[in-house]
């Protein structure tokens, strides 16, 4: 993932930084991973049930964290990156759009 970001600062030490909103929706998921013990998710897509448990690939046994706010984090994170949440459904997840 290639970062472009920009920084400007004056004496009061202020700074603008310009990030895609696809980049910070990765970024937000690294700091969901690094809460839960950065599991290898062999680069499947994260999701969420409505329980607030955080699994990979879509599938329910592979639970990487049962903190809610992960969760909160992971559809946040899957909001910035595709436009969509991701939610668990049975053996694979669905798509919800734009909440």
């Amino acid at each position: 993932m290639e970062k472009s970001i920009t920084l400007s600062a004056s004496r009061a030490e202020k700074i603008s930084v310009q990030i895609t909103q696809r980049d910070l929706g990765f970024a937000i998921r690294e700091v969901a991973a690094e809460m839960c013990g950065n599991p290898d998710d062999a680069g499947c897509d994260w999701t969420t049930n409505n329980e607030g448990r955080t699994c990979i690939a879509g599938n329910s046994d592979w639970v990487a964290s049962t903190d809610p706010n992960v969760a909160t984090l992971v559809d946040a994170a899957n909001l910035l990156i595709s436009g969509r949440v991701l939610k668990v459904a049975g053996d694979g997840y669905m798509k919800v759009p734009n909440l």
